[in-house]
């Protein structure tokens, strides 16, 4: 097993508040530019990179707080040892920006800042300060389709019929991530569509992502019929929302698209 190496500014463990808890992200999605390599440093063979955020899910909507980033790995092809970043800081007035940096290293001083951070994607830039105190700019990485690697919650079930099996249709808690027709990554909220004789799937949702609400129930409306049997429009319904179903769009078409049928 490769050793993580590069641990930036590891700190004493502090207590965690009990309401907050780091939420894993990981992605593939990677690539760099502007790469100098300089000693024992290459950072050219980046495969993947692993995230932690903190955040407050479990205090409830009382007092929500955007994600923080606290860690971040960058994962290293051909047996190299991956880059390990901890405590990040936020940057002063910018809460998508964040700094951290090393001590008694090679280098006197190697900074690494994220910019434009978010739970799907960020920028990283590191440079180093040698001993002539001068920053030398070593690599600028995109990370792009962070997704979570804890189980997405199910919210809801429904269970119909289509050719004449059994049918289940599962609603997930927050959206995934897809790659659509251009090779594009693409976030959408999912069913996990499990159909008897068919097989298992997790299919997207064509509706709007709500930032601030989270799906809560799915609905199927029967309308009209499908070469499949009789067809229903998928509906949901979101958090704080009385009487607003958002429409999916028919159930025949999803199973036409993923299901080949």
């Amino acid at each position: 097993m490769k050793k993580q190496f590069l641990a930036l500014a590891i700190a004493a463990t502090t207590a965690m508040s009990s309401q907050a808890e780091l939420i894993k992200y990981e992605t593939s999605d990677i690539s760099a530019s502007d790469l100098i390599q300089i000693y024992n440093l290459d950072l050219s063979k980046a495969e993947g990179a692993t995230a932690w955020f903190e955040t407050n899910e479990l205090a409830g909507p009382r007092e929500p707080q955007p994600p923080k980033l606290k860690r971040l790995v960058i994962d290293m092809a051909g047996g190299l040892d991956n880059l390990v970043i901890n405590d990040f800081d936020s940057t002063e007035g910018n809460s998508n920006d964040y700094e951290a940096k090393t001590s008694g290293w090679i280098f006197r001083q190697l900074h690494v800042r994220a910019t434009e951070v978010d739970t799907e994607s960020m920028r990283i830039n590191i440079s180093v300060k040698p001993n002539n105190n001068l920053h030398t700019q070593v690599a600028d990485f995109y990370i792009g389709g962070l997704q979570r690697t804890d189980r997405n919650p199910v919210v809801d079930i429904a269970t119909v019929k289509a050719n004449d099996k059994r049918l289940q249709l599962k609603l997930l808690e927050r959206p995934q991530t897809f790659t659509d027709r251009y090779n594009n990554l693409i976030q959408h909220y999912a069913l996990e569509v499990n159909w008897l004789g068919h097989g298992n799937k997790t299919i997207p949702l064509y509706v709007d992502i709500q930032r601030d609400n989270s799906p809560i129930a799915i609905e199927l409306i029967e309308d009209g019929q499908s070469h499949l049997g009789q067809d229903y429009k998928v509906m949901v319904k979101f958090e704080g929302s009385q009487s607003d179903l958002k429409d999916a769009g028919h159930l025949s078409k999803m199973l036409q698209e993923f299901f080949k049928m």
